[in-house]
């Protein structure tokens, strides 16, 4: 007997709930709260996105934007769970047992690259004051992947 996996929240923004579909791995959703004005807000957060690729800085690899307000459709930065993503922002909201949580996940997702990670940080850092881009203290998402820290700009 299969069960079946229905899609599930996994964050919440300012614009709309984030939602992962198991039917769709490498993908998640973004559904607006309302339809009003979504396309615009939708449309900056692509052009962003685009500016972002141009200008090396990493990013989220896919954003389609699909108008009407419908969603937007972006990498899942998890890899179906297999990654552990964090978002600064997120971490200061945390009450004591979610922080207790989210510490028991770091420490089975061990760093071992932490010279190479603040190198790539500064790199972002430098890129983003040469073409006059500024973050939101949203925008970083820190990844561990196979013992390796990252980061993204994950949020526009």
């Amino acid at each position: 007997m299969s069960v079946d996996r229905k899609p599930y929240c996994i964050g919440e923004g300012r614009y709309g709930r984030v939602i992962y579909d198991p039917a769709t791995p490498g993908k998640v959703f973004k559904l607006p709260y309302s339809e009003d004005g979504f396309d615009e807000i939708a449309t900056r957060e692509e052009e962003t996105h685009q500016l972002l690729r141009q200008c090396n800085i990493p990013t989220i690899p896919e954003f389609n934007v699909h108008y009407g307000g419908y969603f937007t459709e972006m990498t899942d930065l998890t890899n179906g769970g297999r990654h552990l993503v964090v978002s600064i922002i997120d971490m200061l909201g945390l009450n004591g047992d979610e922080k207790r949580l989210l510490c028991g996940a770091m420490r089975n997702h061990p760093v071992w690259n932490g010279n190479e990670f603040f190198e790539q940080l500064s790199d972002i850092c430098e890129k983003a004051v040469r073409h006059h881009i500024r973050f939101s203290a949203a925008a970083p998402f820190l990844i561990v992947k196979g013992g390796e820290l990252e980061t993204c700009i994950g949020d526009f």
